[in-house]
């Protein structure tokens, strides 16, 4: 087993395996690349962070870091933000974690998958605002390196832990509100003369529609 790694880890688990196996294997290369995956995204992160920092995206002509990734890396506004802020939570709470502070000699760590460390960069903050006990976060912190609960387990114990009048209200659903008040519209015209309906329940659903179609586009550039 390799020296300084707790079995019980994901981890270790993983790094025990391939102690075991040639590298010429089938098995071994699949495990192989298993860790690799992994570890892909926090590199893509070490990247876009030193661009962050150098303001590079300007020089190649984008207003934002968000606009070159959408155009030139074809990664989304979300997914950009959500890499950012989990190289921010490992730089601060996991450095040994990232690919700068390996050494050249020293395989790459097996890391949470992406969506699982911005879990824990939310939570991270939740603490900040005094929303979550420290001695939770730290729990689900250690949990979620060891890979013992994933993003899902961990979003949940987190909203578990906000006191109940800390917690924020559901977002309004736009979308469902209005769909809600022209079908209402549509009520009330059925009750109308037949030679009226017509006409007014065609233009209530042009519109609906129309209203539909704007919101829509409006959530997505949000993203």
């Amino acid at each position: 087993m390799s020296e300084g790694l707790d079995q019980e880890t994901l981890e270790g688990r993983l790094k025990a395996m391939l102690d075991t196996l040639s590298e010429d294997d089938l098995r071994y290369q699949a495990l192989k690349g298993s860790v690799d995956f992994r570890s892909a995204w926090v590199e893509l992160a070490e990247y876009l962070s030193d661009i962050v920092d150098n303001d590079a995206f300007k020089e190649w002509g984008y207003r934002t870091v968000f606009a070159y990734c959408a155009t030139e890396l074809d990664i989304s506004r979300a997914t950009a933000r959500k890499i950012l802020e989990g190289y921010s939570w490992l730089a601060e709470e996991a450095p040994e974690y990232l690919p700068r502070n390996r050494r050249p000699d020293e395989p790459a760590r097996v890391l949470p998958d992406m969506d699982t460390v911005s879990v824990m960069a939310k939570g991270y903050r939740e603490v900040a605002d005094e929303r979550v006990p420290q001695e939770t976060y730290m729990e689900l912190k250690d949990s979620a390196l060891r890979g013992e609960r994933n993003a899902r387990e961990l979003r949940k114990e987190f909203q578990e832990a906000v006191p109940e009048h800390l917690r924020e209200e559901p977002a309004p659903n736009p979308l469902k509100h209005l769909k809600r008040a022209l079908n209402e519209v549509e009520k009330a015209l059925d009750q109308m003369e037949p030679e009226e309906q017509a006409d007014m329940l065609q233009q209530a659903g042009e519109l609906r529609d129309a209203i539909f179609a704007l919101v829509s586009s409006q959530e997505i550039a949000g993203e």
